[in-house]
């Protein structure tokens, strides 16, 4: 009876040691298309409403600090993991790579973006081709999130205009009340050479349990990995085709809201075409 207790006492910690070390270097692949959704979004939703917002004429001084201090630090509305996290400076026109611009926190950056750059009524920061890599482990886990970025307005120092920049913002991912939270650690240039072989630290990715392949032996070994590559690369293309799918809706609507504008335009209806341009 004692050789049994120890057995499945043995047998017990030998389950909960498996679970933890399978929670640390591998998640699902649910929850990895979860965390590069909102990786994404954090980027071309939320840091590009950020900027937009504090170059909005509309906006008050004093909402403009508190908008700021909240992206960092706030309990609401918060994108940058903390006030310390840097930024390569892309405000200045002439900075548009690593080797000529300098790191500076999050805080001097958004403020300095609120003195030097040209404010309007409508948005005037961009985001495109967003694109989140593989979710990777490091001490974190995390995500690296490509896109470019442009400033349509001017810069007030020279007057200079902007052009397309390569960025590259560092996502940490954070578990918190049991769901998946991105935060913004660092955003850098890039050269989009660099990105062609980005699979360094790419975590392992679980397949949902399949009863069938419950009982497989050694020998079967090489045909449950083919199953696992095929099954992860059937999900790899669903996501993708999905991507194209959203990014084809976003299209036909940013279409037909502009043509209503241009519609509106050529009926010298000055109060429709601008209510159209500005969605």
């Amino acid at each position: 009876m004692i050789y049994r207790d120890h057995y499945f006492l043995l047998l017990l910690l030998s389950f909960l040691f498996f679970q933890k070390v399978t929670a640390q270097d591998s998640i699902s692949i649910k929850d990895a298309e979860e965390i590069r959704y909102k990786s994404e979004s954090l980027i071309k939703r939320e840091l590009k409403d950020l900027l937009n917002n504090i170059a909005n004429t509309d906006i008050e001084l004093a909402e403009t600090k508190k908008i700021i201090y909240n992206s960092h630090s706030g309990t609401r509305n918060k994108i940058f993991l903390s006030p310390r996290v840097l930024l390569e400076d892309d405000i200045n026109p002439s900075f548009h790579s690593s080797n000529s611009s300098r790191d500076i926190e999050v805080e001097k950056y958004l403020n300095d973006f609120d003195l030097l750059y040209k404010k309007s009524d409508a948005p005037s920061v961009s985001f495109n081709d967003v694109k989140a890599s593989n979710v990777k482990k490091g001490k974190t886990l995390y995500v690296k999130v490509y896109f470019t970025s442009f400033f349509r307005n001017g810069y007030k120092i020279s007057d200079t205009a902007y052009t397309l920049n390569n960025r590259v913002a560092e996502i940490r991912i954070e578990k918190e009340h049991n769901k998946w939270t991105p935060y913004i650690s660092r955003v850098d240039f890039f050269n989009p050479a660099d990105t062609a072989n980005d699979v360094l630290n790419d975590i392992i990715l679980m397949r949902p349990y399949n009863p069938a392949l419950a009982n497989v032996t050694p020998t079967d070994s090489a045909s449950a990995a083919f199953a696992q590559i095929s099954f992860e690369t059937m999900q790899k293309e669903k996501a993708r085709r999905e991507a194209i799918d959203k990014d084809r809706q976003e299209t036909k609507s940013f279409n037909d809201i502009l043509n209503k504008g241009d519609e509106a335009l050529d009926g010298n209806n000055f109060t429709d075409a601008l209510k159209f341009y500005k969605e």
